[in-house]
């Protein structure tokens, strides 16, 4: 790309790449806006203009003219937890590929105060849809008082009270889980859950009875604690320790008493450390 400026040392703008490529103001306008009703010759002029000048369209101007932002707007938690920020990396990815700028909101609790009040934040900004990574009651509750004024996603939300949600079959996936651990001939199996708060947590312990119902096999009440590998060991019961099978070699064999099936790949980690 070659960057040129305008006559008077300014960066360019419209007038210059139209000047350049021999056509229109409004022609160079129907370009930028992705409009189909030009000649395949016209638009590719227009193009090199674009990219010989650098020209970058104006956004605050765009959003004058065309009455959309073309921003989306994620919030997501400062928790850091794997599978929430890979679907945030995501979800941006997939933004820019569609031509969107995305505007992130990172919190700390997500309390319903927080997440309204963050809604809030990006409508001033003029968001087109808002992304929720924080499939919580109270995010749930928070995205039913705001989708009037814009659309909002809910990740993982609960189909049920979520009118616009995505994700996977939490449910089902239990249900695997533990049917896997049932067919390998274990008869006493855990759960250790993630917040009743959260719709994913409860649709995985779901799963989990429901296999062990079918089986004919006894469940305790699931250890809850958050999603984080320290949970576990706050959480855990003393039968749930872990038996060392050699004492003689300084990484013994661990042998469990029950069977796990747990909340997520951090609860495994502290599940292995307990």
């Amino acid at each position: 790309m070659t960057t040129t400026t305008g006559t008077d040392g300014r960066p360019p703008v419209m007038a210059d790449v139209a000047r350049l490529a021999g056509v229109s103001h409004q022609t160079v306008s129907r370009v930028i806006n992705g409009q189909n009703n030009l000649r395949p010759e016209t638009r590719e002029r227009v193009q090199r203009a674009i990219d010989q000048l650098g020209y970058r369209p104006n956004r605050a101007a765009r959003a004058l003219v065309t009455k959309r932002s073309a921003t989306i707007g994620i919030i997501g938690s400062k928790l850091g937890f794997w599978g929430p920020s890979t679907t945030h990396r995501t979800v941006q990815s997939a933004a820019r590929e569609a031509g969107f700028s995305v505007s992130a909101v990172s919190l700390t609790t997500l309390s319903r105060d927080e997440l309204v009040d963050a809604m809030h934040h990006l409508h001033d900004q003029g968001v087109e849809g808002i992304v929720l990574i924080a499939a919580t009651d109270d995010a749930v509750a928070a995205a039913r008082s705001e989708e009037a004024v814009v659309p909002v996603v809910v990740v993982e939300g609960d189909p049920l009270t979520s009118r616009w949600t995505v994700g996977i079959d939490q449910v089902g996936g239990a249900r695997l889980a533990t049917r896997h651990l049932v067919d390998s001939g274990h008869r006493r199996i855990a759960h250790l859950a993630g917040p009743l708060g959260w719709a994913e947590a409860r649709a995985r312990e779901q799963g989990w009875r429901e296999v062990l119902d079918e089986a004919g096999l006894p469940w305790t009440p699931p250890l809850r604690g958050d999603w984080s590998a320290r949970g576990v060991g706050s959480s855990a019961a003393p039968g749930w320790r872990p038996i060392p099978t050699s004492r003689r070699c300084s990484a013994p064999t661990i042998r469990w008493r029950w069977a796990c099936c747990v909340r997520s790949t951090s609860t495994a980690v502290g599940c292995r450390r307990t």
